[in-house]
């Protein structure tokens, strides 16, 4: 029955979801067991490392009524373990639930092939980051070509130079040389997760270098890459930790977080961030702040509208017992204001 699924499930896949497929081992027939989740283990290069707790409560609240439905993949072990390939979120979300065994399918692996269809699972949910999807795909040409980083690293450099035709950059190193089987086997991976060499070179691999408040917030879906980018780029700490506040807080181009990353005026720049936040400034305004180096000054009325439109927004605030004093006051002000 497992296969008849898989051939109907493989009939709403796109095109480029099939030519994946098609190229991993498919077995004669796999069978649905349950095992306990005290047995199952990490694997050791993981596909995915952050876990999105709004997920797992959705998957803890469905599997209460329903189970879970579609089971997790497993590899077993010498020594009557097993170890996940991928399913991270469904034990999560049945160890919310108090149970102790779930529903799995248990297949004997390669260490690539497990991580390879780690990767495609999570990426066919459309719910990988960009960190954990660029460190897998790393991972598995390591696997591949039995290699250690940086020669993973040159790899998709070499290729991407013979691609693009552009000179080499002196700052990296050409010491190791490249044979055509192993831009063969990165080209592949590329392919399988299509993308090209060009976008995985200058988009993706340097989000790994990242400072670490940036990768954790590209992991948690806080921020878009591109974004987080150009806030990276910001040396001064504070400046830069305001910065990415203030992208996450508020609706703020990309074009425009560059131009403020651009000002040599730190405090001025922590201001602006302080009073985009608080003030909800437009881009025009925001534009004029930078040019004039002065506060854009708004009428009252116009700041008390803003920030009761940005208040109904945030429904969270009223549930919020540490806040509820102060709210409290506001209110009162306000009422003794109006009477």
């Amino acid at each position: 029955m497992a296969v008849v699924n898989l051939a109907n499930n493989l009939k709403a896949l796109n095109k480029e979801q099939k030519a994946i497929f098609a190229t991993l081992p498919v077995p004669e027939q796999e069978q649905i067991i349950e095992i306990p989740i005290e047995k199952i283990v990490s694997p050791e290069i993981k596909a995915r490392t952050w876990i999105n707790v709004v997920k797992v409560e959705s998957i803890s609240r469905s599997a209460e009524v329903y189970g879970i439905l579609q089971p997790i993949l497993v590899v077993p072990l010498d020594d009557g373990t097993y170890e996940l390939v991928y399913g991270k979120h469904r034990i999560e979300a049945i160890k919310q639930l108090g149970q102790e065994k779930i529903r799995a399918i248990s297949k004997n692996l390669t260490q690539s092939e497990r991580l390879e269809i780690a990767l495609i699972e999570n990426l066919q949910r459309e719910d990988q980051n960009p960190i954990d999807e660029t460190l897998g795909i790393l991972n598995l040409a390591m696997l591949k070509l039995n290699c250690d980083e940086s020669i993973a690293r040159l790899c998709f450099n070499e290729l991407f130079y013979r691609e693009t035709g552009r000179e080499k950059n002196p700052r990296v190193s050409t010491s190791a040389n490249m044979t055509q089987e192993q831009l063969s086997v990165v080209e592949t991976i590329l392919e399988r997760f299509n993308l090209t060499v060009k976008t995985f070179i200058t988009h993706k691999l340097p989000l790994l270098e990242c400072h670490d408040e940036i990768i954790q917030a590209i992991r948690e879906g806080k921020i878009a890459y591109s974004k987080a980018r150009v806030i990276d780029r910001v040396k001064h700490d504070e400046f830069r930790a305001k910065l990415l506040n203030c992208a996450i807080n508020s609706n703020v181009s990309r074009e425009v977080l560059s131009k403020i990353s651009k000002i040599e005026d730190i405090k001025f720049a922590i201001k602006l961030l302080q009073q985009i936040e608080v003030e909800n400034l437009t881009p025009e305004e925001i534009q004029k702040q930078i040019k004039e180096k002065k506060p854009v000054k708004h009428d009252l009325q116009k700041r008390y509208s803003k920030a009761i439109s940005k208040l109904n927004k945030n429904q969270t605030i009223w549930h919020d017992k540490s806040k509820q004093k102060e709210l409290e006051q506001l209110i009162s002000k306000i009422e003794k204001l109006i009477k």
